[in-house]
């Protein structure tokens, strides 16, 4: 493949995820976030592993997880996929698709901290300039440059909801460093998203959150966008970049799905964007550059939203 097909790829893949966030407010309206997450899940858990069942000559023991990647693909499909889609939708209900966008951008900085923390990882001073540029952008978007919020606490439960979920897919990404380096990741990808909606399943059931009803013709075609386009093409065009271009060319992509956010939100909901959100976004690319400078590959192959 030329490297202007492989670039546009990865411009589609972030358009794909950055413009998402606008159809799942629409969609939320009629489903709950623990249905659209058992629905999405299931879909391309099953799409993903037919189809990589069809490129391994048919072979079910090629697509078949060895026993010791079995905990961690249970570990990715609760924390990167339950957790962090479950959190992540409720947040978008009480916040905006801007913030939304730019929390999502916390994942180097976030998965960072964590690598220092449980894995003794070395950081850069360079990457830590880049964390604390993330957060502080972060904070002057959900305190909206208010100093007395940050003093009292007072934040929108929507932003606080997409920080927490961005945290559980930080957990995924250092669970599937124990399986990239033998184990193809979209096939990992669709177990965990099987997996996923099993447990999402189970927990909507118990809770009484899971309500499967008709949809309307726009709302049901933001479900397959969700589907197939957020959760299966733009992770094909994602990792097919990173085949080609590597993981460190591949993630300057990344500043493509806040920058699409930041517009649709604006454009398709009238959401403000003003000075505090682009100042805010400033400083959160700036510091998802810095951190994530030279990014490990499964951190890039791994960046499905």
């Amino acid at each position: 493949m030329s490297r202007s097909a492989t670039y546009s790829l990865l411009v589609l893949a972030g358009c794909i995820w950055g413009f998402q966030p606008v159809l799942l407010k629409g969609l939320l309206a009629f489903w709950t976030p623990v249905t659209v997450a058992v629905v999405r899940f299931f879909f391309m858990g099953i799409c993903l592993l037919a189809v990589q069942y069809c490129r391994n000559n048919k072979d079910l023991h090629r697509i078949l997880p060895h026993a010791a990647d079995w905990p961690w693909i249970l570990l990715m499909g609760l924390a990167g996929q339950m957790l962090n889609n479950v959190l992540g939708f409720q947040g978008l209900q009480y916040t905006s698709v801007t913030n939304n966008t730019l929390i999502t951008s916390l994942t180097p900085a976030m998965t960072a901290i964590l690598a220092f923390f449980f894995l003794k990882e070395h950081l850069t001073g360079r990457q830590w300039l880049g964390i604390l540029l993330s957060f502080g952008g972060v904070l002057l978007l959900i305190s909206k440059g208010d100093v007395t919020r940050l003093l009292t606490l007072q934040f929108n439960r929507g932003d606080l909801l997409c920080i927490i979920g961005q945290a559980a897919w930080s957990v995924y990404t250092l669970a599937s460093r124990k399986v990239s380096g033998h184990f193809d990741l979209l096939t990992a990808l669709g177990w965990c998203s099987l997996f996923a909606s099993f447990g999402t399943c189970l927990f909507g059931l118990a809770s009484g959150l899971f309500h499967l009803t008709a949809l309307p013709p726009i709302p049901f075609t933001a479900c397959l966008y969700t589907t197939f386009l957020g959760g299966i093409a733009a992770n094909v065009c994602w990792n097919l970049g990173v085949r080609d271009i590597g993981p460190s060319l591949t993630s300057v992509f990344l500043n493509i799905i806040p920058a699409v956010g930041m517009f649709s939100g604006w454009f398709f909901l009238a959401e403000p964007m003003g000075p505090l959100q682009l100042g805010g976004a400033f400083l959160v690319l700036c510091g998802v550059r810095l951190t994530s400078r030279q990014p490990r590959p499964e951190a890039a192959h791994m960046h499905y939203r």
